[in-house]
């Protein structure tokens, strides 16, 4: 279960949310920012011992009451 802020179209329409996953390897010190990762797939991923990152979901903002409509 994720829970989502609510999100302000101010800027434009959101035409869908993407949920990316990152999976983290056993040493804890990753220092990476959000915008650092290359989003691959789940299957190089899942297969690597490295950490990775990929698109697990993308939601459509019309089925969630999570956005203030301005």
């Amino acid at each position: 279960m994720i829970t989502l802020p609510s999100i302000s179209q101010r800027n434009g329409t959101i035409c869908c949310i993407r949920v990316v996953v990152v999976k983290l390897n056993k040493d804890p010190n990753v220092n990476k920012q959000p915008g650092d990762w290359t989003i691959q797939d789940y299957q190089s991923v899942h297969n690597s011992s490295a950490a990775g990152a990929y698109v697990a979901e993308i939601l459509d903002p019309k089925r969630y009451a999570i956005f203030k409509m301005r």
